[in-house]
């Protein structure tokens, strides 16, 4: 997902429509020409939908710490291979 910022641009409603209801009939409607704006909003309408949160209120602290830590470790998978790219 090279994408920058694909989960805040808005996917076509038309596209969006048509991706959900192949997946209520069961069907598996990605291809690589998929707008990945249309399947970000549809990922973010089926959370919308959800009759609880994923993550209870009260887990909002570890949730949050354990992101940062994440991303920590991505930023430094992403500084050593540009380290590494430049050693070669």
């Amino acid at each position: 997902m090279t994408d920058p910022g694909s989960d805040r641009i808005a996917g076509s409603a038309k596209e969006i429509s048509g991706l959900k209801d192949a997946y209520n009939r069961g069907e598996y409607p990605l291809k690589e020409t998929t707008d990945i704006h249309a399947v970000c909003d549809l990922i973010k309408s089926w959370f919308r939908v959800l009759p609880e949160s994923v993550f209870p209120p009260s887990a909002y602290r570890d949730v949050m710490e354990a992101m940062r830590t994440f991303a920590d470790f991505l930023l430094g998978l992403l500084a050593d291979s540009k380290y590494r790219t430049r050693e070669s």
